[in-house]
């Protein structure tokens, strides 16, 4: 089903998508629709369209997995400031991704003023997710007390994913 039609027919179906995921969640295991994902190409703007490192590979996920997946995120906005160190910029709430520019332009001045040596190093962690062990994730989830409940949530999520 598409958003649309959630957004259009939460008042009838809401409660069967929130059993359906609870099931799924107590299974341990996402229905077969639900882990299936429909894989497109998305052409990079101002690129060669001829050359195939001009486009992007993405998911399309299931509908109703983006809806319990948001929900999730949804708790743990309120916690990440705390959890990840205020120098990861990017994608918390309340912080820029420009606030790292503003502080390597910082550091940059600093060095130029006390005519300090150093290295400026940039690294591209482009697609470190997918090379993440999940047993490591679902450890260190563990290790920071985010409950049974919620670790088995994110199994789910990863299980046997089409």
């Amino acid at each position: 089903m598409t958003i649309e039609f959630y957004l259009a027919f939460w008042d009838l179906v809401g409660e069967c998508l929130a059993d359906a995921l609870t099931f799924a969640q107590e299974q341990g295991q996402l229905s077969t629709s639900q882990k299936q994902a429909m894989i497109t190409l998305l052409e990079m703007k101002d690129k060669d369209r001829r050359f195939i490192k001009n486009w992007r590979l993405i998911s399309l996920i299931n509908v109703d997995v983006k809806i319990a997946s948001k929900a999730i995120a949804r708790r743990l906005e309120s916690i990440l400031p705390e959890l990840i160190h205020p120098n990861q910029n990017g994608f918390i709430k309340g912080r820029s991704i420009l606030d790292a520019a503003r502080t390597i332009d910082d550091i940059l001045e600093f060095a130029k003023v006390t005519e300090c040596c150093g290295i400026l190093l940039a690294i591209d962690f482009e697609k470190a997710f997918d090379s993440l062990s999940h047993s490591f994730l679902f450890t260190v989830l563990e290790k920071l007390n985010f409950g049974e409940y919620f670790v088995q949530w994110i199994k789910t999520f990863y299980t046997d994913i089409i």
